[in-house]
């Protein structure tokens, strides 16, 4: 979608008609989240205790995935339909163990052969009508002691380009608050903080999951078009 990858500084063109359909919602954070006037949203929380998994982006995205897999509504496959990227091994596992249904089994050993859920660096397949991003990350002390691995641009740019109708970045605030002293930790930590100061400047939704303080910021429309998240 042509709105998509120029609100997110990528050169990438398609039909920018492709909207994600609509369909109504009973839960308000996930009708924000999949609004389809918005191609781009970031949804912002403020857990931020995690280093390798973190159980509660896996419980914030459910009610998404859930509705994205749903035949009565999306109907998105782990093929070309639905695609979950996450930094860590340990994230993947959880979520395909909590969602098998993201997963494709292999007919000949019955074990899950393909999965919406990967890894950037293992991330299958071409371009998907979804792509959700889980950061995982949270604590500022091991974000700044990783030297950057959560914020490499490629991850981002992997996730933003893939996407053909709607890319939702999950993310704690402390992401976007990072400062390292470090000028490419730093310079690459702008472009996510881009994300909600130039793209993301609709709020969507705002409340509480779980105890915890949640913002769903939305990117969409003309007067956003030509916004660019490098700085």
């Amino acid at each position: 979608m042509d709105v998509l990858h120029r609100l997110a500084g990528i050169a990438y063109h398609s039909r920018k008609a492709d909207r994600l359909a609509a369909h109504p919602h009973a839960d308000p954070f996930a009708a924000a989240v999949l609004d389809p006037a918005y191609p781009l949203v970031v949804v912002v929380h403020d857990e931020a205790a995690s280093q390798v998994r973190n159980p509660f982006e896996q419980a914030l995205i459910g009610p998404l995935l859930r509705a994205l897999a749903d035949p009565a509504t999306y109907g998105l496959d782990a093929v070309d339909g639905l695609g979950v990227v996450v930094p860590h091994r340990a994230q993947r596992a959880a979520l395909q163990q909590a969602f098998p249904k993201l997963s494709v089994l292999d007919p000949a050993t019955g074990l899950p052969g393909r999965s919406a859920v990967d890894t950037v660096e293992r991330f299958q397949g071409g371009e998907r009508t979804v792509v959700l991003v889980s950061a995982t990350e949270s604590d500022r002390g091991y974000l700044l002691a990783s030297a950057g691995f959560l914020l490499d641009p490629r991850r981002l740019t992997v996730a933003v380009s893939r996407a053909k109708r709607k890319m939702v970045l999950v993310a704690s605030r402390t992401v976007f608050s990072l400062f390292s002293p470090d000028e490419g930790t730093f310079a690459n930590a702008l472009r996510w903080k881009n994300l909600l100061s130039r793209t993301c400047t609709t709020e969507l939704w705002a409340g509480d999951r779980d105890g915890v303080r949640v913002e769903v910021w939305g990117g969409a429309g003309e007067a956003s078009a030509s916004t660019d998240i490098h700085g």
